[in-house]
């Protein structure tokens, strides 16, 4: 899943997502989750769902904002990556 900024949210628009498609199964998700402003409690409430969804790889981008990157990073170990300007990756 693509995101732009998520302003609604990612774990609302990986939902959306699932619903559109009828497909459970996220693999990656790349893009801004706009999570820069949210607190604390909000980005672990983001952690747990990303885990309950079983994303494999995370490739989030600035507006994730330096605190949400540090925890996800933290969290998701290999799996996330930053996701700057001219990043490459193989799908």
């Amino acid at each position: 899943v693509i995101l732009g900024c998520a302003h609604r949210g990612p774990i609302n628009t990986l939902y959306y997502a699932q619903q559109l498609t009828g497909v459970k199964s996220i693999h990656t998700v790349l893009g801004g989750s706009h999570l820069i402003h949210a607190s604390e409690e909000q980005i672990w409430l983001t952690i747990a769902a990303l885990k309950e969804l079983s994303v494999q790889r995370l490739g989030l981008c600035h507006c994730t904002g330096l605190p949400a990157i540090m925890l996800i990073a933290h969290e998701f170990e290999d799996k996330f990556f930053f996701n700057n300007a001219g990043t490459r990756f193989n799908i």
